[in-house]
């Protein structure tokens, strides 16, 4: 019997000791924002020195300000050209980025890196998308 109540009393500690607010499923992210790449599309090589089309999409999911915007070219991991990298603050909720400023002077594999952060630049929401220039 002492040993009926000894595993109870273990297995009630147990259960209220492993429920605590630590174990929470906390978002990572408070700023609601979805950022779409638009184009350069997917899967599609794109000539030599003729610009690229870029559209980007940031959606604030609530209809609350886009804050920040940043849009990047990479090459080799090296950011070799920011086409934005400001404040926007669009409070409708929706920002739209479109330009054909880069042009791409060297064939290889590229990447469009588009972020969004909160109003302190923080809570980043980032995209990717790779695009081969022949």
């Amino acid at each position: 019997m002492k040993n009926l109540l000894f595993l109870l009393t273990l297995f009630s500690g147990l259960l209220f000791t492993s429920c605590n607010d630590d174990d929470a499923a906390v978002p990572d992210n408070d700023y609601p924002v979805t950022v779409t790449i638009v184009k350069p599309l997917a899967d599609v090589d794109l000539p030599l020195n003729t610009p690229v089309n870029v559209k980007v999409e940031m959606t604030h999911e609530t209809g609350g300000t886009v804050h920040n915007a940043r849009i990047q070219v990479l090459k080799d991991d090296a950011v070799i050209a920011t086409l934005i990298n400001t404040q926007v603050q669009q409070e409708d909720g929706n920002y739209v980025f479109v330009n054909t400023i880069f042009t791409p002077t060297t064939a290889g594999t590229y990447t469009l890196r588009a972020r969004s952060t909160d109003e302190n630049d923080e809570s980043p929401v980032e995209a990717v998308r790779e695009f081969v220039v022949e």
